[in-house]
């Protein structure tokens, strides 16, 4: 069992202390701070864990999350390298946002908004899966012919209309404001990094602008 736990650890070996640290002080600080709040509602009379149902829940969260970051951690990062399976997980994640929207868009139709997907007692924001899709879409296709020291016009097209607007469009209609600015921001950042020339991003960045202000009117 111990072989088997530090052959499961022996990949973290390089991760940044920094990062590991912040994360953990950010993690376990919450712990006093949500057994604090409580989870105590009329509903749960006569459950025995009602008092601390939020510290259970957030304490679970944190265990699915060590065993996702383990099993990423032992998993070889060139699959997220292969298109069709890039293309599987966004045009799965789109369905799943598409799906919030069966009552109709709040932005045309004013109705309340419900961005959760319940599956038994799990609930989850499928924006959440979709974001990483778009991301490792993006990525992949910046990062198609990796001997070239910029993305050529298309890629950066490609990444943008394929990538990222379709998850932008639904996240409008939610509308998810929010999260439409961190796929933007998160958009910017990757096509600097992968060399994007700084006139592209700029004039990018206006159009971006332009359309914000549109919306808003």
């Amino acid at each position: 069992m111990m072989r088997r736990l530090r052959a499961l650890t022996a990949n973290l070996g390089g991760v940044d202390p920094y990062l590991a640290t912040a994360l953990g002080v950010l993690l376990f600080y919450g712990i006093p701070v949500v057994w604090g709040a409580g989870g105590y509602t009329d509903r749960m009379i006569g459950v025995p864990v009602a008092p601390h149902y939020l510290l259970i829940r957030h304490l679970t969260m944190i265990g699915i999350g060590v065993v996702v970051m383990l099993g990423l951690a032992n998993t070889d990062h060139t699959i997220l390298r292969i298109r069709w399976l890039n293309r599987v997980l966004l045009g799965a994640g789109l369905v799943l946002v598409a799906y919030t929207l069966k009552d109709g868009p709040g932005l045309l139709t004013g109705n309340p908004i419900n961005r959760w997907i319940s599956i038994g007692p799990i609930g989850f924001q499928p924006v959440e899966a979709a974001k990483l899709a778009a991301i490792f879409t993006m990525a992949q296709i910046l990062t198609s012919q990796p001997r070239q020291k910029r993305p050529h016009r298309g890629q950066v097209l490609r990444a943008l209309g394929f990538g990222l607007l379709p998850l932008v469009l639904l996240l409008v209609l939610q509308p998810n404001f929010g999260n439409v600015l961190v796929m933007l921001g998160v958009a910017l950042a990757m096509l600097f990094v992968a060399g994007t020339p700084v006139r592209w991003l700029a004039g990018g960045m206006a159009g971006g602008l332009v359309a914000g202000l549109a919306l808003s009117l």
